[in-house]
C-alpha cells in the first residue's frame, strides 16, 4: 500500500511513496503523531536525482523488516531538500556540527519539538565505512529514547545543539566601513589553493564552484585598473584554465553538452553524472565571461553546447526549466537495476562498431577511449571496462586518418561526424530520470544566463527562451498585489512559499532580461521582487537577510541566515549586487542604502573568510567602484543602434549597465541627461555618475573606449 507521500507532488517524495516505511511529509500531522505516540522523528532529506539516496532506499527503506523497525521506533518524515531548503539547512547544520561533514541523503533524528539529537548521511545495511548499520542505529536510538535517563541526556544534548544553531542567526560584529582588503585576501587564498596541474581549487571530489571563476574575472579587471598587471593576468589565467580543464574532462558531456554536478577525481575525468540546472546556469555565465574576456572561440563553443542541452532536455512546456537529470539509469531497456553513469559511459567495442575503421580510431584517440576502459578511480567498481569520454585532442601531436595526417579543420569535421553518430546512438538508450519540478530560484539563474549570453552572442532564440520563462513566472508563480512568489511548480500546482533565494535569483534573471531587451517592464519586475523580498527577509536590526520569510516555519527550532556562498550563491550576496545595479540604473537612493547595510552585515565574515563569500566579494568590488553606464541613444530597432549595443555586449565589462533612450526622451534616472543623436545617427555615451563621455557613433571606437576599462 502506498504511504502518505503518494499525495505529494515532489518527484523525490513520490519515489518513496511505495516504500513499506510509513513515510509522512513534513507538516503538523507528523509532529502531532510524534507527540501522541511519544516517539522521535526521523527527518530524512534528499532529492530525486541523488545517487546515494537511491542506494539507501534500495538497501534499507524498501526492506519490509527494516521498515517495520523504523515504524515501531520512529515517526518517519521525508523532505525534498530542493523544495524545503529551510528545513534542510537547519538539520544539515546540526549534522555538520555533530560529525564535521554533511551531504545527502541526510538523516537527522529530532525530538517531537523539532530539536536535533543525532544524525548523519548515508548508513549502510551492514556495518561498514566505520559506520553502524542503519538497523543498529535505529534500534539504538529508539531504545535510548525509551530509557528515562538516556532520554534526559538526549534532551539536554538537543538543547545544547539548538542553542549553537541559534548563534548562527547572528552576524559577526561589524568591522567598520567595507574596504578592498578582502579582495586582496581572497585572491591570495584562491592562488594558494589553486591546482596548477588540473585547475580548480580543491582536491577530489572537485566541484565547479562558479563563484570562484566569476570573482577571479572581476579581480583581473580590478587589478588591471590598479596597474597590477601580473596579478591581473594570474587571476584571469586561473579562471580560464579551470574552465578549459572542466571542458576537456568527463564532467563535461562531450556528446550532448552540459556539465555534471562534480568530479569524483581531481582531473575532472569521472563525474558524479547527475546534471543540475543551477550548475549549468552558472557555468554558462562563467563561459560567457571567459569568451568575453579572451575572445577564445572554444569558450563560446562550450557555451553553445551547454545551452543546446538545456533547451533540448530541460525546457518545460510551460516555459520554465526542469530541475535536474539523474546520475543513474538502466544499462539496457531489459535491465531492472540502474547503474551510475550507464547513459554516458561507453565500452570500446560499441564505439568501434558504430564508427567503423575510419572514424573509430580517430575518435578513440581524441577522447581517451581504451580497450579495457579508461576509469582509474573507481572505488565502487561501477565502470570496469567502460570509458568516460574526455577531450585529449590538445595533448596529441597529430592524428592520422588513413595514411595522411589530417589538418585541424578536417580532423574536427570527422570528429564532429563521430560525435553525431554516438549521440544519436546514445539517445536510444534508457534515459536517466528527469526531475520535472520547476523551481523559481534555479530558473532565475538560467533566465539570467540565457538572457545575458543570448544578447552577447547574438542568439535571439536564447533571449526569447529566457523571456518565455520569465513570463511563466510572472503569470503563474508571482502575485504582485501581495508580493508572494511561489517556490515550486509540479504536477500542475504552484506551491510552497518562496524563500530568499527564489526572490533574489529570479530578480537577477529579470534584470538580465532588461539588459538584453531594454524592455523596462523587466526592470520593473526585478524591482518589485526585491521590494517584496525586503519586506519578507530583511532584518532591519542589522541589515542581514533570513533564508525564510518573516514568520518562517514555526515548527523549526531556529530561523537561519546564510551569508556564505557555496555552489549556489547566498541570497544576501545576490541582493547586494542587484541593489547596487538598481541604484545605478534608477538613481533611487534606497537601493544604495540597502546594499550598504547588507554589505556591512556580512563584512566581518567576508574579512575573516573571504573565500567563503566569493559572490559577496564580487558585490564588494562593485560597491567600491563608481557606477558606470553605457547610454545608447537611437531608435530601438535601428541597425546602428543595435551595432552599438552589440559592441558593448561582446566585451567583458562586469560593472557596466546598459541604458537606452530615444532622442528627446527622458534623461537617465539619477539626473544625467542631454543625450541626443549625432547628425541623425545613433550615439553611445559612457557615463560615470553624472559625467559622460563625448558621444560615439562608431562601434569600433566604442569597443576601444570600453577596452580601456575606465568605466567598466
Amino acid at each position: 500500500m502506498p504511504n502518505r507521500l503518494s499525495l505529494e507532488k515532489s518527484p523525490y517524495l513520490l519515489q518513496h511513496a511505495s516504500n513499506p516505511v510509513d513515510w509522512m511529509p513534513w507538516g503538523d500531522e507528523a509532529f502531532a503523531k510524534a507527540k501522541a505516540e511519544d516517539k522521535l522523528i526521523l527527518v530524512s532529506i534528499g532529492y530525486s536525482t541523488c545517487h546515494w539516496c537511491h542506494v539507501m532506499e534500495h538497501e534499507s527503506f524498501s526492506d519490509p523488516k527494516v521498515a517495520e523497525l523504523m515504524n515501531q521506533n520512529l515517526v518517519c518524515v521525508k523532505v525534498d531538500r530542493e523544495e524545503r531548503p529551510d528545513v534542510d539547512r537547519v538539520y544539515m547544520n546540526a549534522v555538520m556540527a555533530l560529525s564535521g561533514s554533511g551531504g545527502w541523503p541526510l538523516n537527522c533524528f529530532i525530538t517531537p519539538d523539532a530539536k536535533p539529537i543525532y544524525g548523519g548521511t548515508y548508513f549502510p545495511p551492514q556495518p561498514a565505512f566505520q559506520r553502524p548499520s542503519w538497523t543498529q542505529l535505529v534500534s539504538a536510538i529508539g531504545q535510548a529514547w525509551k530509557d528515562p535517563s538516556q532520554r534526559l541526556k538526549m534532551q539536554q544534548d538537543s538543547e545544547t545543539l539548538t542553542a549553537a544553531l541559534k548563534r548562527l542567526e547572528r552576524p559577526a560584529e561589524a568591522l567598520g566601513e567595507p574596504g578592498a582588503a578582502p579582495l586582496n585576501d581572497v585572491f591570495k587564498q584562491l592562488r594558494a589553493s589553486y591546482d596548477d596541474e588540473h585547475g580548480g581549487f580543491t582536491n577530489a571530489p572537485k566541484f565547479p564552484m562558479p563563484g570562484y571563476q566569476a570573482l577571479l574575472f572581476r579581480l583581473s579587471r580590478r587589478f588591471a585598473l590598479e596597474g597590477r598587471a601580473a596579478d591581473s593576468a594570474q587571476a584571469a589565467q586561473m579562471a580560464l584554465d579551470t574552465l578549459r580543464a572542466m571542458a576537456r574532462g568527463g564532467i563535461h558531456d562531450q556528446l550532448g553538452g552540459g556539465f555534471a554536478r562534480y568530479s569524483t577525481d581531481e582531473r575532472w575525468h569521472v563525474p558524479h553524472f547527475e546534471k543540475m540546472l543551477y550548475d549549468n546556469a552558472q557555468l554558462a555565465l562563467n563561459f560567457l565571461d571567459a569568451w568575453q574576456l579572451s575572445q577564445d572561440g572554444d569558450f563560446a563553443r562550450v557555451l553553445r553546447s551547454l545551452v543546446a542541452y538545456v533547451l533540448r532536455d530541460l525546457k518545460a512546456p510551460q516555459g520554465g526549466f526542469f530541475s535536474a537529470e539523474d546520475a543513474d539509469s538502466l544499462p539496457q531497456a531489459t535491465d531492472t537495476v540502474k547503474k551510475e553513469g550507464a547513459f554516458y559511459a561507453w565500452p570500446k567495442p560499441e564505439i568501434d562498431q558504430l564508427l567503423g575503421p575510419e572514424l573509430g580510431p580517430l575518435f578513440c584517440a581524441a577522447y581517451g577511449v581504451e580497450a579495457h576502459g579508461n576509469v582509474d578511480f573507481d572505488p565502487h567498481q561501477e565502470f570496469n571496462t567502460l570509458n568516460v569520454l574526455h577531450d585529449r585532442r590538445g595533448t596529441l601531436a597529430g592524428m592520422t586518418g588513413g595514411t595522411a595526417d589530417l589538418a585541424p579543420e578536417a580532423l574536427e569535421q570527422k570528429l564532429a561526424q563521430a560525435r553525431t553518430v554516438l549521440f544519436q546512438a546514445r539517445e536510444k538508450r534508457p534515459r536517466p530520470h528527469r526531475d520535472e519540478k520547476i523551481l523559481s530560484s534555479w530558473n532565475g539563474l538560467m533566465i539570467a544566463a540565457l538572457a545575458k549570453a543570448g544578447a552577447a552572442l547574438g542568439e535571439g532564440a536564447w533571449v526569447d527562451a529566457a523571456a518565455a520563462a520569465g513570463r511563466f513566472f510572472l503569470g503563474t508563480m508571482w502575485d504582485p498585489s501581495s508580493g508572494r512568489l511561489w517556490r515550486r511548480w509540479a504536477g500542475g500546482e504552484a506551491a510552497i512559499q518562496g524563500q530568499a533565494d527564489d526572490y533574489a535569483f529570479l530578480a537577477w534573471g529579470f534584470l538580465e532580461l532588461h539588459q538584453a531587451t531594454l524592455d523596462s517592464s523587466w526592470l520593473e519586475a526585478a524591482q518589485a521582487l526585491l521590494k517584496a523580498a525586503k519586506a519578507r527577509f530583511f532584518d532591519e536590526s542589522d541589515g542581514s537577510y533570513f533564508n525564510a520569510g518573516l514568520q518562517g516555519d514555526a515548527r523549526l527550532p531556529v530561523r537561519l541566515k546564510d551569508s556564505h556562498d557555496n555552489v549556489e550563491p547566498a541570497p544576501a550576496s545576490v541582493f547586494v549586487e542587484l541593489q547596487l545595479r538598481l541604484w545605478n540604473l534608477t538613481g533611487e537612493a534606497e537601493w544604495r542604502t540597502d546594499a550598504e547595510r547588507g554589505l556591512k552585515a556580512c563584512y566581518a565574515d567576508l574579512a575573516r573568510a573571504p573565500r567563503s563569500l566569493a559572490v559577496m566579494a564580487g558585490a564588494l568590488d562593485r560597491a567600491l567602484r563608481p557606477g558606470s553606464h553605457l547610454v545608447v541613444c537611437g531608435p530601438k530597432g535601428d541597425a546602428a543602434t543595435l551595432a552599438l549595443l552589440a559592441a558593448a555586449r561582446r566585451g567583458y565589462h562586469p560593472t557596466l549597465d546598459l541604458w537606452w533612450t530615444e532622442a528627446g526622451a527622458a534623461p537617465l534616472p539619477g539626473g544625467a541627461g542631454g543625450f541626443s543623436l549625432v547628425q541623425g545617427k545613433p550615439a553611445a555615451y559612457l557615463c560615470q555618475g553624472l559625467a559622460c563621455s563625448a558621444p560615439m557613433t562608431d562601434p569600433d571606437a566604442l569597443t576601444q573606449a570600453l577596452q580601456k576599462g575606465a568605466t567598466a
